[in-house]
């Protein structure tokens, strides 16, 4: 990487990506800058994420906890972003990026690719037979041998429901036909 500094927005940058992702950027905070943060309903983690990177913008999806940042942050400022390239941060969508071939501006083509898959690990349920996972609790689900993730995720990992959404993404994101 050059001298020049890389100019980021954080999407999600009170949930767990994007906590690490300023963690990062906090570790070299002569490569990066801060652009933007934006988080949905989370209104101190947000405040004292701003306090901490000074970004220009600073984005609440959730009125309530706008107005509530609005009145705690001495300035706040919300526009329209145009000519911005989204980076995809998800592992999985990171994968597909770092992988795709791209034109000379470093944005994903689609020459040569014919299929991109997206894999799961199997979670608690790597062993499990189809009439096994049929009986399985949100408990058993939970139990992910590697990653602890909150039940939430836990049951939408191990259910394959993430994966539906990964999908999805991935098909926007790099304008896949499915």
């Amino acid at each position: 990487m050059n001298d020049k500094k890389r100019i980021v927005t954080v999407l999600g940058s009170t949930g767990s990506i994007g906590v690490n992702t300023l963690d990062v950027i906090a570790r070299h905070p002569n490569k990066f800058e801060v652009y933007a943060l934006a988080a949905n309903t989370s209104v101190d983690a947000m405040l004292a994420q701003c306090l901490a990177f000074q970004p220009r913008f600073a984005v609440m999806m959730d009125e309530v906890a706008a107005t509530e940042l609005h009145q705690r942050l001495p300035k706040e400022a919300v526009t329209q972003v145009k000519h911005a390239r989204l980076l995809p941060i998800d592992s999985e969508h990171n994968a597909i990026f770092q992988c795709m071939p791209s034109d000379s501006q470093g944005v994903p083509t689609h020459g040569g690719v014919s299929k991109v898959l997206l894999t799961a690990s199997g979670g608690p349920f790597r062993r499990w037979s189809r009439d096994q996972m049929y009986e399985a609790t949100p408990d058993q689900a939970c139990a992910h041998p590697n990653w602890a993730m909150g039940r939430k995720i836990s049951v939408d990992s191990a259910s394959l429901m993430n994966k539906g959404l990964e999908f999805v993404e991935a098909c926007w994101i790099f304008d896949l036909a499915p």
